[in-house]
């Protein structure tokens, strides 16, 4: 995951003391990559994004978290990213204006504002209405097992796939029985407007051009910010009831009670929003008080535990002056 140009599958990854300049080629010998204007770093591995609007990546591809069509060999220098379901000319990602790593996926943004994840579909952070784990399905009188009642699965993507709007299908009839969970959505509507990302271990967030936040994957701790206890409630997704969802886990992104967003971040299992007046938002784990919010200890049905580990509420940072950067460790939270 240096970069280096050194460690392959069955050698030994190297290890540098000392800045080291990221190489460009395969031989590590060379070019250094340059026209870089951002970089992103997952468990263990890195985006980068070009001021060409191209992304490379390179480290750990178990998942195919690097986006080049494979899976599983490690990636030990910077490689294009496919263009993947973005196609047009271009075989490689491009007109891309922001990107974010999780712990074992990526995701990219483009100037038309919609948004790119490959790699491990863990809780559905994907966002293609499909999850990698299959659990805590009821269909019709069989259990199955599939997050939020849907049955299809898809355990990773090596290459670049388009993040859903979450739409309903047109032709959704919550009366038809015979209509299979993955059918209820529109899976031809997707994600738009969207300009900044951000990612936490299984989780994903979005600013649109609008001030609008959408989130979507694990909400275990209450980190997609939808104010809904974090305990595992189910959701009816038709009518007789056949068809039940887990309500922490979302597949498909949803509007966070945040508005008048400029700035997002996300690590861990913690979110932050900086709205347009400065202020500072936040919700998700709690367990070292890395929200920094002194009300989450008494708020009713997100009172967790004496010392509110968690909350789905975004509550506001109390601070002497506005706010213009933040960033969240898993840990803790910084803000300039």
């Amino acid at each position: 995951q240096l970069g280096l140009g050194q460690g392959s599958t069955g050698a030994s990854l190297a290890v540098a003391q000392t800045p080291t300049q990221v190489v460009a080629n395969v031989d590590g010998e060379g070019d250094y990559l340059t026209g870089i204007i951002k970089v992103a770093a997952g468990a263990d591995h890195v985006l980068a994004l070009a001021k060409d609007g191209h992304v490379y990546a390179w480290g750990n591809n178990s998942f195919g978290q690097i986006g080049n069509g494979l899976i599983g060999e490690k990636v030990a220098y910077p490689t294009m990213v496919n263009a993947g379901a973005q196609g047009g000319s271009d075989p490689y990602l491009s007109d891309i204006v922001d990107i974010a790593a999780g712990r074992t996926f990526s995701i990219a943004v483009d100037k038309n504002g919609y948004v790119y994840t490959f790699g491990r579909n863990v809780r559905g952070v994907l966002g293609i209405n499909r999850t990698d784990l299959r659990e805590d399905l009821k269909y019709g009188s069989q259990t199955m097992n599939g997050f939020s009642g849907f049955a299809e699965q898809a355990e990773a993507e090596t290459q670049p796939v388009k993040v859903m709007a979450g739409i309903l299908n047109p032709e959704y009839d919550p009366d038809n029985q015979q209509m299979t969970p993955n059918q209820i959505i529109d899976e031809t509507a997707y994600l738009r407007d969207i300009v900044a990302v951000a990612a936490g271990d299984a989780h994903a967030v979005a600013l649109d051009r609008y001030g609008n936040v959408w989130a979507w994957g694990d909400n275990s701790y209450g980190q997609l910010g939808n104010s809904r206890p974090t305990t595992n409630q189910p959701k009816i997704l038709n009518r007789d009831g056949t068809v039940v969802a887990n309500m922490t886990t979302k597949l498909l992104p949803g509007r966070v009670t945040v508005d008048n967003a400029w700035r997002i971040a996300a690590s861990g299992n913690t979110t932050a929003i900086i709205r347009r007046d400065g202020s500072l938002w936040t919700f998700g784990e709690n367990t070292y008080n890395q929200l920094g919010r002194e009300d989450i200890v008494d708020t009713g049905y997100n009172r967790i535990t004496p010392a509110g580990q968690y909350t789905s509420i975004p509550g506001q940072v109390m601070l002497d002056e506005a706010v213009s950067q933040v960033s969240i460790s898993g840990r803790h939270m910084t803000a300039l």
